[in-house]
């Protein structure tokens, strides 16, 4: 921004009204009465349209309407500086990162004992020393779940055709949950292949920060051969697309 004013004798003229030195600071400067008198004596009399008194004023009223002292503005200055310094190296770190994803994108995620798909958005992205996992919302069921990258394009998807397809597949052969298939740990009633499911997809970090427990499909008779055999039918119908 162009500066209308510049300091001189210890407050602010208009800086059209003064001459600028070496060091661009005021050496000399009219007083505005002079300046006004200069104006007076013309022969098409005065006009203030364009004055650079007159343009002093309009900014100081702009920036008055505001409604913050310049402190505050120095302030606000400070803290946009600041926010613009965190966003470019969180820019730097994505792309350094190299994320399959950005934080609030849509996905669709495949469960393999549900039938259809659900959509989801990513909460966050976690950084461990075990690879990279997504968090993410699902708003249907009102929780988060965590899948890690190396799910994207197997059960997470960022657009619908892939899992349209995947749905569509299986749906006629769907296993449907019967009751025997329900288990109580901690309370709560869970569908064990759904856990089976997903501790087949899921490492046992990702598991653990959504379930709150480790769960082994081993301890439950048939239920990891079950799992198995899914799993594969997933990985070949998939290899078909």
């Amino acid at each position: 921004m162009d500066r209308l004013t510049i300091e001189y004798c210890g407050g602010y003229v208009p800086r059209e009204l003064c001459s600028i030195d070496r060091l661009g600071g005021a050496d000399d400067c009219d007083l505005c009465l002079e300046y006004c008198k200069a104006l007076e004596n013309a022969d098409e009399g005065v006009d203030c349209t364009g004055c650079v008194i007159d343009r002093c004023f309009n900014r100081l009223g702009a920036y008055e309407d505001t409604g913050l002292t310049p402190e505050q503005i120095k302030e606000l200055d400070g803290l946009y500086k600041a926010k613009c310094e965190e966003l470019a190296e969180a820019r730097q770190q994505d792309n350094a990162l190299n994320l399959p994803c950005r934080i609030g994108q849509k996905v669709y995620i495949v469960s393999l004992n549900r039938i259809g798909y659900t959509t989801g958005e990513v909460a966050s992205i976690k950084i461990g020393a075990h690879g990279a996992s997504l968090r993410i919302y699902v708003p249907s069921d009102k929780q988060y779940i965590n899948r890690a990258v190396e799910q994207i394009g197997q059960s997470v998807f960022f657009d619908h055709a892939a899992p349209e397809k995947i749905s569509t597949g299986r749906n006629k052969g769907a296993d449907k949950a019967v009751t025997n298939d329900a288990i109580v740990i901690g309370g709560k009633e869970y569908n064990k292949k759904r856990l089976c499911l997903d501790w087949f997809t899921m490492s046992n970090d990702n598991f653990f920060q959504t379930y709150g427990f480790n769960f082994n499909p081993h301890e439950h008779e048939g239920l990891y051969e079950w799992g198995r055999e899914k799993i594969l039918e997933m990985q070949a119908f998939r290899e078909g697309i």
